[in-house]
Parts: structure tokens; C-alpha cells; sequence
């Protein structure tokens, strides 16, 4: 997705309980959540002013959840993906696996993000 906000196994968020709801659905028996940017922050307009919203060893995080994945689901919205590149990075970062999202944006190059797309979207390929 973007960036970790609060959310964890003991805090829930409704991005959390929205994936884990996609999760469930398509009959998954669990999931790896990794952001494009490593700055925690409820507030994605803060990954503007960070000096360093991507963190040192966030790229590692996200090659080792993809290894891991049988599918992979692209879903980090539109507004703030390109700081620094940031979606180039991780799209080069990520060729050779086969990318899904469960919806792209209007124009067709973003994944959306899960919180407020329908509960019975399946995932299509990216």
C-alpha cells in the first residue's frame, strides 16, 4: 500500500480490516501488508516533507513479501505514489512477478487503494 499508519495485529484500522476481509474472500489463509514508504504517519502528506519517507531498509521488506506471495496486489492509490519516483522504484523493483490490484484508478496507472472499493472485488491483473 502507501505508508503504515497506526494499524498492527493488536490496533486495527479500516484499511486492516478491509484487506482482511479481501483476504478472506478470495480464500487466502493470510497476508503480507508492505508500503511504498516507510514513514508511519496517519497523515499521507507528510511523506511530502520527510526527509526520508522510504526508510533505509524498506525495499528489502518488500522483495522479501513478494518472494513470499503467491499473489501480489498492488493497492497504494494514486495521490502521493510518485514522490521520489517512488512507484517507478517499486514497479522496476518488482518485474518479472506477475502484479495484480484489485482496481486501477480512472486513468489506468495506479492501483487503487482497498478502503473504499467494494467488498466483492477480485483481484485483476495490474
Amino acid at each position: 500500500m502507501l505508508n503504515p499508519s497506526a494499524a498492527n495485529s493488536d490496533i486495527s484500522s479500516n484499511t486492516l480490516n478491509r484487506s482482511v476481509n479481501y483476504t478472506k474472500s478470495w480464500n487466502y489463509g493470510g497476508m503480507y501488508i508492505v508500503n511504498l514508504y516507510a514513514l508511519f504517519s496517519t497523515k499521507p502528506e507528510k511523506l511530502l516533507t520527510n526527509r526520508d519517507p522510504v526508510g533505509v531498509e524498506n525495499d528489502k521488506y518488500i522483495l522479501d513479501a513478494a518472494e513470499k506471495s503467491e499473489t501480489i496486489v498492488l493497492a497504494w492509490g494514486e495521490k502521493y505514489a510518485s514522490i521520489r519516483n517512488r512507484k517507478a522504484e517499486v514497479l522496476k523493483m518488482l518485474q518479472g512477478y506477475e502484479l495484480h490490484c484489485i482496481k486501477k484508478t480512472k486513468n489506468g496507472k495506479h492501483p487503487r487503494h482497498p478502503l473504499y472499493l467494494k467488498g466483492d472485488l477480485n483481484p485483476t491483473l495490474f
